[in-house]
């Protein structure tokens, strides 16, 4: 298969974003939980079950920065190296990506 010029100028496009964004994270409140990406990698997941962790950062999705806090000490312990609150973006999930579409 040969790759037309604009096809590769898209692939090293979307690498060099996703290594510009490598110390980047962003996380994604759901109804179950909220999931932490990094750049489009999922790293981990808090599911509302798990009250001991997932209650000191719910009040993030607000923007209370002590709830941000402690979700970027959570996320630090996960990938093994410091992280800001600033680094971590709060959004809610695209909702086409859960979509359920009708059957034929």
């Amino acid at each position: 298969m040969k790759l037309t010029n604009n096809q590769l100028r898209q692939i090293i496009k979307e690498e060099l974003e996703n290594v510009l964004n490598e110390n980047k994270f962003r996380a994604e409140f759901r109804d179950d939980g909220v999931e932490v990406l990094q750049g489009t990698k999922s790293i981990m997941m808090v599911t509302k079950g798990q009250a001991e962790y997932y209650k000191p950062i719910a009040a993030a999705q607000s923007g209370n920065p002590q709830a941000r806090q402690e979700l970027a000490k959570q996320i630090s312990q996960k990938v093994g190296y410091q992280v800001s609150p600033k680094d971590i973006e709060i959004s809610k999930p695209d909702p086409r990506k859960d979509a359920v579409f009708g059957s034929f």
